[in-house]
Order: C-alpha cells, then structure tokens, then sequence
C-alpha cells in the first residue's frame, strides 16, 4: 500500500485528521464506488476495500485519473499484498482436517436424523394405538393427554430434523468454501484466475455437494471470437494481454464464491451457483462488459467480443459430462455466428435426440 495512503488512514484512525484528510478519503471512496458500479463489480466489503486501496495508492501518487491498465496494475499488487502468508502446505494440513471435522459431522447429523426420524415413526404409531383405546372411559382423560404431548413431542421433533438437514446443507458448503480458498492458490500464471488442474478438482467437489445438497450450479464456457487474428495480426504479447485482460474482467463481474478458471488455450470457464436462468443472464453481463473493453496495446486500441456456451450440472453429471454439454453449447454459439449465448437447451432444439 502507498505510504502516504496507509499515513492518511492511520491519521485518521486516531483522531489526527485534518478536514483535507476528509476530502481526500471521500474522494477515493467516491472514485471506487463510481468504477464498481460502472463495472458491475459486486459491492461488498471485499472487493470494495480492495478497490478503495486501488484508487487510494493512485491518487495518493497523484493521478486523479488513472488509466485502466494502472488500475489493473495497481489493483493486480494491492490483492498480492493482501493476500495471506500462510503456505500451501499449511492450507492443504487444515483442509485435511477440516476435511475430517466436517465429514465426522456429517456423519453425526445423518446418524441423529434418521434416529429422529425412527422416534417420529414410533410416537406416530403411539398416537395409533391410543386412539383404538379411546372407548375405554376411564383411560379416556388420561390419552387425551398424552395424545397432546405426543403431538408436541412430534412438533419438536420435525423441528430438530429441518435444523440438523440444515446444518448438514451448511457444513457441506463451509467445506466447499474452504477448498476454494485453498485452490486459488493454484492460479494460472499468465492470467491469474484457476488453473484447469484446480478447477476440476473444485467442480468435482461441487458435484458431489449437488448430491447431498441440491443446491445448483451451472457451468459457462468462454472462448473470445477470432483469438488467432490477434496472435496473428499483432503477436502473441498482445494475445497474452486480451487474455489477461479478459481474465481480469470475467473475475470482477462473478461473486466471490463463483469459479474462474482458464481451461486451456484462449478457453475460460466460469461457474455460478444459478439455476441455467440466472447463468444466462450472467453470461450476457459478461458478454456486454467484454465487447466495452477497449485493450490497449502499441498505441493501438483492440477490441475484441466472445461466443458463451452454458450447461446447468445434473445429479447424474460427471465433470466431463458436465463440461461436455457446455462446450458443445460453445460450439453452437460458434456456429451461429460468433458474440452469442448458447445453452445445453438449443442442443435439444437443434438435435432432440441428443
């Protein structure tokens, strides 16, 4: 973080601010909520104190208008120096154990709710039983009663079963959440977004969660129109700079919990957790924000657009069935003309046996 900066904010901090202090912190905090805003960057305290730093480092350094490529550049150092010291190795020991915590957990509340689920069954066949006793007038007083604590015995009890399937539902996506995190360490090093290796492993893990869970998620593959005439036309650097720069793009338009990862090649994958609906209009965010982009490279100005396929998982799926179906939407979107947004229904209408 720039000195001056990280001086302002610890003057502040303590009281020892002067009014110009104010104007200036209002003035980084009004230049980074305008750039999220204008590109569809989700504000939350995340991204928007990552975004305050960028704005605040460039202005503390005297640009009142930073170009794109030193926010990028700016942006890119500030998430380095915030970025956790613990190792891989270290994040990879508390995965295992955290693995192990919340896998004996799981298997704890599964074991509690089935045990319910047998004292629901044996308070219901109670409630049965006392019933067929009803004609028995001394017993009557005696059954209506417990007739209504059985009720209240049940009542609770469905009670605990919802809060345990919960907790079961959160523990899965605790577990998601922390594998995450430690993936994102293995990132591409061209394009600082998931390498192909780290994604599948975290699509696999969201499979299986979709099993025990049901919580969707959908898959987007992305590849930019006419990539070959920019390697061509310009050379591989300025290939290498729309990829970064598409890259850079696709990871602030998704929500934190959402995966970015560069497939292969000039090849992107996204995945959202949104039924096939909502990734479609995610996609055509991405796709507006992509044909904005105005890359500079050599005192030229490319301008480059890209072609969507989008698949929702099944709990069926296997990661290559999953990826499989999204590619081939790609593929359509391809044929069709380039700059679109296909999904695995077109699939259908286009070959129903498929």
């Amino acid at each position: 973080m720039e000195k001056k900066l990280k001086e302002l904010i610890d003057r502040v901090k303590k009281g020892n601010h002067t009014q110009q202090d104010i104007v200036i912190l209002s003035e980084i905090a009004r230049n980074a909520l305008k750039y999220m805003v204008e590109k569809n960057i989700p504000v939350i305290p995340e991204n928007y104190q990552l975004w305050f730093y960028t704005f605040g480092t460039l202005i503390a350094q005297g640009h009142k208008r930073p170009t794109e490529e030193e926010l990028v550049k700016t942006y890119n150092r500030i998430c380095k120096e915030l970025k956790s010291s613990i190792s891989i190795d270290v994040l990879h020991k508390i995965q295992q154990r955290t693995r192990e915590i919340l896998h004996n957990s799981s298997n704890l509340i599964a074991t509690s709710v089935n045990l319910l689920e047998e004292f629901d069954d044996k308070l219901n066949l109670i409630t049965e039983r006392t019933k067929q006793l009803e004609e028995n007038k001394d017993l009557k007083n005696l059954i209506s009663v417990l007739t209504e604590e059985i009720h209240e015995l049940r009542k609770e009890n469905r009670t605990l079963t919802s809060e345990l399937r919960n907790a079961s539902k959160r523990l899965a996506q605790l577990h998601e959440k922390l594998v995450m995190h430690v993936e994102q360490a293995s990132t591409d090093f061209l394009t600082k977004v998931l390498t192909r290796g780290a994604f599948e492993r975290l699509l696999t893990l969201k499979l299986d969660n979709l099993k025990k869970t049901g919580v969707p998620f959908s898959l987007i593959m992305i590849d930019p129109d006419n990539f070959k005439k920019i390697n061509d036309n310009y050379g591989h650097l300025a290939g290498d700079e729309v990829l970064k720069t598409l890259a850079f793009t696709l990871k602030l338009a998704v929500r934190e919990d959402d995966i970015v990862a560069r497939y292969g090649g000039d090849e992107f994958a996204v995945v959202v957790s949104s039924h096939l609906d909502e990734a479609v209009k995610i996609a055509e965010r991405l796709k507006s924000n992509i044909e904005k982009l105005r890359i500079l490279w050599n005192d030229l100005e490319l301008r480059i657009t890209a072609s969507f396929g989008i698949a929702q998982a099944r709990h069926e799926d296997t990661v290559t069935s999953l990826i499989h179906r999204a590619d081939r939407a790609l593929y359509l979107a391809k044929r069709s003309g380039k700059n679109t947004i296909k999904t695995e229904r077109d699939l259908e209408d286009e070959n129903p046996s498929s």
